[in-house]
């Protein structure tokens, strides 16, 4: 359910703009909204500071030790301390790395005419005698100028580099090397001088991998520096008043009030207006709120004025993930999996394991009623027993598909007629209703050969007479209009929907046959050998491991999508909300306020 919120606009002297921050932070009720655009030198600071531990943070996560090594424990250092290391050995470390290649270009230079002292050929120019480096393609015959005399140096697959010494100025026609100031030698060991530098500074950095957690945990604090500031300078002040607004639950606005008397603050209370985006309160019974998990994932929040599906969505993401995954063998995979993260997880939020746990037996259930085990077919005969054959007919199982895909879809159109009953609206979603189940015979009629009833063309043409007639209001027709000139394009998107859930079976069809085609592959010739077992076990974990993640990829395309957009595009939801966040809590802490 979405928690009614109430719009509160909040007034204090201006004296005591610090002092009611700090007092709404303890209260941790209050969702902020600026009264102006919040800028200054502070917020920058803040949110630099912020930046900065969150990048330590990342290349901490980067560096992986080597197996056995031992790293000094710096994990006693102050977080500042550490983000600030971290820092400034990736400035060292870049500066290094430019350092290495300019001399690693230079020595790629040198190296072909060998090491020898530049300052010996600037000192033989100083006598008349002059040397010139050059090069020159190896196909080339060269020959030096008259009273010339040419030294080979080098010779490579591509290139000839040579010396050339005359008593006077002389030109060539080549490739001149410019004379390098330092010998082969002192580059190669500045080259070995800078590679210590950087040994030095990874094996630094990696022992500032025992930081990481330490700076990860003054992350929370610096946050909640960047949303002081944000809500100080996003107040309004006058010479003597100061005041800011926001949004606060229902049920905890006595809260507020109560703080107001104590401190003396003046309070303004309304109703969120139209324009208003007001932040979103999901609460909801226990039985629901493992869903939440997955709202978390996706990072989706239904808005304010929008309604709360949480319900819907369990039932029928437990239903579409059982048979996405379809095998009762992955099911208890999952479970097993669940249970041993809860153990070692004991202190984390329980809503997400209970999802698991819920899922599970979901596609332990249906893997059973179908009778698929790790892709294989019940071979113990209780197991046999309670196999439903109805549900291994190919046909049958689209159909399924196709009711589920109706009764979802009906769902999401009484839901909306439940909402304006008192508006005609009401009767348009009873049309959609009405198409919605002609959508589900045409399918049928057209991809499983059942014959279209009678009824049906009654059931469309009222559907659409009534659709067409109440969709839109009298004072809206002249705004609207275009609705219905898309109808036609609407009733084709409403049976593509209905169709549209046949993923269910494709889905869980493809899986099934990759989890036997695998098996097939591990022991469809029989083992007669030792060697024959381990790789028929290598191929059945690995397969059955890929088959997993591929059900797990297809959960999140598929099973997620017909709830957030068919089901959701039917009842109308958008998910434009706004998370609720009180301020003063940790960045984490965003469902629930302080009571």
């Amino acid at each position: 359910m979405i928690v009614r919120m109430k719009k509160v606009t909040l007034v204090c002297l201006a004296s005591d703009q610090k002092s009611t921050l700090d007092s709404l932070r303890d209260l941790g009720v209050m969702h902020l909204t600026p009264v102006r655009e919040p800028q200054s030198q502070d917020i920058d600071r803040a949110r630099a500071h912020l930046q900065k531990a969150e990048s330590a943070i990342t290349i901490l996560e980067g560096l992986k030790p080597a197996k056995g090594a031992e790293l000094e424990d710096k994990s006693s250092l102050a977080a500042n301390a550490a983000m600030n290391k971290v820092h400034e050995l990736i400035h060292r470390q870049r500066a290094i790395t430019d350092k290495l290649s300019g001399l690693n270009s230079e020595r790629d230079l040198v190296e072909p005419f060998g090491n020898f002292d530049p300052s010996i050929l600037t000192g033989l120019a100083d006598k008349g005698v002059i040397v010139k480096l050059y090069s020159a393609p190896v196909k080339d015959a060269v020959e030096a100028p008259e009273g010339v005399d040419m030294f080979p140096l080098n010779a490579g697959k591509s290139s000839q580099y040579f010396a050339l010494v005359g008593r006077s100025e002389f030109e060539f026609d080549g490739d001149e090397a410019i004379l390098p100031e330092r010998p082969l030698s002192a580059i190669d060991a500045a080259i070995a001088e800078a590679s210590a530098d950087m040994e030095e500074i990874d094996k630094e950095l990696l022992s500032l991998t025992t930081t990481k957690d330490v700076i990860a945990a003054s992350t929370g604090d610096l946050q909640g520096v960047v949303e002081y500031a944000v809500a100080r300078e996003g107040m309004e002040s006058t010479d003597r008043l100061s005041y800011l607004q926001g949004y606060c639950p229902a049920d905890l606005l006595d809260e507020v009030r109560a703080k107001a008397t104590d401190l003396g603050w003046g309070l303004v209370i309304d109703e969120p207006a139209d324009d208003d985006r007001a932040p979103t309160l999901v609460r909801n019974p226990p039985w629901i709120e493992p869903i939440k998990a997955v709202f978390d994932m996706i990072d989706i929040v239904p808005g304010y004025d929008e309604i709360d599906i949480s319900a819907v969505f369990l039932l029928f993401f437990s239903i579409f993930f059982a048979m996405l995954v379809g095998d009762a063998g992955y099911g208890l995979i999952f479970l097993v999996m669940t249970i041993a993260a809860r153990c070692k997880f004991k202190t984390a939020p329980a809503y997400p394991f209970r999802l698991l746990g819920l899922l599970s037996f979901c596609t332990i259930g249906w893997g059973v009623i179908t009778g698929n085990y790790f892709g294989i077919a019940s071979i113990w005969a209780p197991l046999k027993g309670v196999r439903i054959d109805w549900l291994n007919d190919e046909s049958n199982i689209i159909g399924l598909c196709f009711l589920l895909g109706a009764i979802h879809l009906t769902i999401a159109h009484a839901w909306n007629a439940i909402r304006v009953a008192n508006s005609t609206k009401a009767l348009a979603q009873l049309g959609w209703i009405a198409l919605t189940w002609t959508m589900y015979f045409a399918a049928r009629a057209m991809i499983l050969d059942i014959p279209f009833p009678s009824f049906g063309n009654y059931l469309l043409t009222g559907g659409l007479v009534v659709v067409a007639l109440f969709m839109t209001g009298l004072k809206e027709l002249k705004t609207e209009w275009p609705n219905h000139v898309m109808l036609p394009l609407s009733v084709i998107s409403n049976f593509v929907d209905v169709v549209s859930y046949v993923r269910l079976f494709a889905v869980g069809s493809a899986s099934l046959a990759v989890a036997a085609a695998f098996n097939e592959m591990a022991v469809g010739n029989g083992i007669h050998s030792v060697g024959a077992g381990i790789g028929a076990a290598l191929i059945l974990f690995l397969g059955h491991a890929l088959n997993i993640i591929l059900a797990a990829m297809g959960i999140l395309v598929h099973g997620v999508r017909l709830n957030t957009l068919e089901f959701s595009g039917h009842i109308g939801m958008q998910w434009t909300g706004v998370h609720y966040k009180p301020f003063g809590t940790a960045p984490e802490q965003t469902a629930e306020p302080k009571t």
